[in-house]
């Protein structure tokens, strides 16, 4: 039986599948879906929240030093200037503003880790 060119056929059949808009590693996801998230909040120092529809809440450390955060603490709103389509990913901007005040600091995300 041979059975050497089925697995190959296999194996690249998978290789070549679509993959999910969640990218599941280890080190936990590196973008998350816009139309799932239905709240976001700062939770400390250069950390954020994000509540999804019927899944877990997942926890993003910013990546570098986030003053806002701090200044703002969880009156903060949250927003995202240059997402990638219908989805925010590690290495994207994300500005950190008052709704009352002018100004607004852009920061960078990381990944996003189930929160627990």
């Amino acid at each position: 039986m041979r059975t050497g060119p089925i697995l190959a056929v296999a194996l690249l059949a998978s290789a070549c599948a679509p993959q999910p808009p969640l990218t599941q590693q280890s080190a936990g996801l590196a973008c998350l879906p816009l139309s799932g998230i239905v709240g976001r909040r700062v939770v400390g120092p250069d950390t954020l929240l994000f509540e999804t529809a019927g899944g877990p809440a997942y926890q993003n450390v910013l990546i570098g030093h986030c003053a806002a955060t701090e200044r703002l603490g969880s009156s903060a709103s949250i927003g995202f200037p240059n997402a990638r389509g219908d989805q925010i990913c590690e290495g994207d901007a994300v500005r950190i503003f008052d709704v009352g005040e002018a100004g607004a600091t852009d920061c960078r995300l990381g990944r996003f880790q189930i929160a627990g």
